[in-house]
C-alpha cells in the first residue's frame, strides 16, 4: 500500500479516523524530530517539528513537517485540506520551529491553495 492510498483510505473512513491516525503517527515520530533527526541542512530539505499555539486552548501544539529550508526562511506544507497546524499559525504566526535539536523563534506566513504552504521566517 502506497503512502497516498493509505491517505485516501484514511479520508473515506472519515475526518476522526484520518485525524486520529495523523495524531498517532506524530506521537513516535516527534520525539525523535524534536532531537534533530532528519533535520534540513542549511540549504535542504528535511523534517522539523512546528509549534504553534493553540487558537482556541493557548496551548502548545507540535507538528512534524517535512521541510525545505534556505539559510534562516524555512518552508513547510501539507497536502491536507484543513491541518489545524495551519489555523494556528494564521492566528498566531509567533511560532518555533525545531531543528537540529534546538528551538528556534520564528514568525510564520500560510499560504492556502492545492498544496497549503507556510514560511517560517527565523528570527536571528
Amino acid at each position: 500500500m502506497t503512502y497516498s492510498s493509505f491517505l485516501q483510505s484514511a479520508k473515506r473512513a472519515g475526518p476522526s479516523a484520518e485525524r486520529k491516525l495523523f495524531r498517532t503517527l506524530n506521537r513516535g515520530v516527534l520525539p525523535v524530530v524534536r532531537a534533530g533527526f532528519g533535520s534540513p541542512l542549511p540549504i535542504g530539505g528535511g523534517v522539523v517539528v512546528l509549534e504553534t499555539e493553540g487558537r482556541i486552548s493557548g496551548k502548545a501544539r507540535e507538528v512534524p513537517l517535512v521541510a525545505f529550508r534556505s539559510g534562516s526562511q524555512v518552508t513547510v506544507s501539507t497536502i491536507r485540506d484543513e491541518s489545524n497546524w495551519l489555523s494556528n499559525l494564521e492566528a498566531t504566526p509567533e511560532a518555533f520551529v525545531w531543528m537540529n535539536g534546538k528551538r528556534h523563534d520564528v514568525t510564520g506566513s500560510v499560504k492556502r491553495g492545492r498544496i497549503n504552504t507556510a514560511s517560517l521566517a527565523i528570527k536571528r
